[in-house]
């Protein structure tokens, strides 16, 4: 793929064209020649061709950004949530979208990239009268085994929804 053409070499290639406009349909090969004694490039007609056009469409001879625009995601944007984020660190990542541009994906996106983790947050049971009772007696059990022995603790297994059974 040959290089891009600088913004010099476009400006040149339009002023050329239209300087050479009493030319008519040599225009193009006028303007190729001149360009390759200038630079010491050649230069195809098409190139020619589609830099005029592209000037004459947009009035311009820089790059045209395509694709879909990063606004949502511009630093300005992802200052101002990270500032929310800091003012409000308990929140959840659809409070941040309801207050600020974009879809919660992209809300997460952003945080993702700025080396924020999510966590969620389980919604327990809520605790009766009874259950404070049996939690003390059970913190009371637990003390009594791990001084009646020393070892207790290491053989002790912990586990969420598992089953452990002895082989």
């Amino acid at each position: 793929m040959p290089p891009r053409l600088t913004l010099e070499q476009r400006n040149y290639i339009v002023q050329r064209f239209y300087a050479n406009e009493n030319l008519g349909c040599h225009r193009l090969s006028t303007v190729m020649k001149e360009y390759h004694a200038r630079f010491h490039q050649t230069i195809l007609r098409e190139t020619v061709q589609r830099i005029v056009v592209k000037f004459d469409a947009h009035n311009t001879l820089k790059d045209i950004p395509h694709g879909k625009p990063r606004t949502i995601s511009s630093p300005e944007n992802r200052t101002a949530l990270m500032d929310l984020v800091q003012a409000n660190p308990h929140r959840s990542i659809k409070f941040f979208a309801a207050h600020r541009p974009g879809s919660a994906s992209t809300i997460h996106k952003m945080m993702q990239d700025s080396k924020m983790k999510k966590y969620s947050i389980r919604a327990n049971q809520i605790l009766s009268e009874a259950d404070y009772f049996a939690r003390a007696e059970f913190s009371l059990a637990m003390l009594e085994m791990i001084h009646a022995d020393g070892d207790f603790l290491k053989k002790l297994v912990i586990s969420d929804e598992a089953i452990i059974y002895k082989v």
